[in-house]
């Protein structure tokens, strides 16, 4: 639960995740895979007018599909 973020043990008890190594080795490699991720982030913010015009052009692409 440390690692995951749940709050219950649920999903714990789902996956039969009992044993604290097998929670250390998520643990590591969750660091692993975090430790290899840039640290600053290279994402600006569009613009108002650019994200109406963004939010604009889904909606008429989503409207245009064809319903199964």
């Amino acid at each position: 639960m440390k690692v995951s973020g749940h709050k219950t043990r649920s999903m714990l008890d789902r996956y039969n995740i009992v044993e604290e190594t097998e929670t250390a080795a998520a643990l590591a490699k969750a660091d692993a895979y975090l430790s290899t991720q840039p640290s600053e982030r290279n994402v600006e913010a569009l613009g108002h007018a650019q994200n109406a015009h963004i939010q604009a052009s889904r909606r008429k692409t989503v409207r245009n599909q064809p319903t199964t």
